[in-house]
């Protein structure tokens, strides 16, 4: 969202600081509320993935799903205001710039966290997936071989020998 009651926020050099700034703390507050959470489901679902959970892993995927989608919408909203935020020239003074500064380094420490437990994750259900596709086909190598033996021992004698 580029605009705020209808004015361009990226190109209006004339909004005031002390209308929009409020709004960037807010939306920076929210967005790491949101990136919080987020670490905290990827937290969860490491847990589950550790315990070979599955059906939970999936529960907290569909969990995170809309949370993502919050965050990416508040990036959205947030991007005009850090990009004039970072500029030197921009209105911010130390202490504002610092507040910014501090919202952004914590959102990236957490969503950086939640990308670091994703990257466990993969390698942890991959690893469970070829352990599991070994297993299968070590149960159709097994399934085979009895298979095998057992249609051996089915066969009818062609003669018998009877006593009389």
């Amino acid at each position: 969202m580029s605009s705020m009651n209808g004015r361009d926020v990226r190109n209006d050099s004339h909004l005031e600081l002390a209308r929009w700034y409020p709004r960037l703390l807010r939306l920076l507050d929210e967005q790491l509320a949101l990136a919080g959470r987020l670490e905290a489901l990827a937290t969860r679902q490491r847990e589950h993935v550790l315990r070979g959970e599955l059906s939970e892993v999936i529960d907290v995927l569909a969990r995170r799903e809309p949370i993502v989608s919050d965050l990416t919408q508040r990036a959205e909203e947030i991007e005009p205001f850090v990009r004039d935020a970072r500029n030197p020239a921009s209105a911010l003074d130390a202490t504002q710039r610092h507040e910014v500064q501090e919202r952004l380094t914590g959102i990236e420490e957490r969503l950086e966290a939640v990308n670091r437990l994703d990257a466990h994750d993969e390698r942890a259900l991959v690893a469970m997936k070829d352990a599991l596709a070994a297993e299968i086909a070590s149960l159709r190598v097994s399934r085979a071989a009895v298979g095998a033996y057992v249609s051996a021992g089915d066969r009818s004698p062609m003669m018998q020998d009877r006593v009389a």
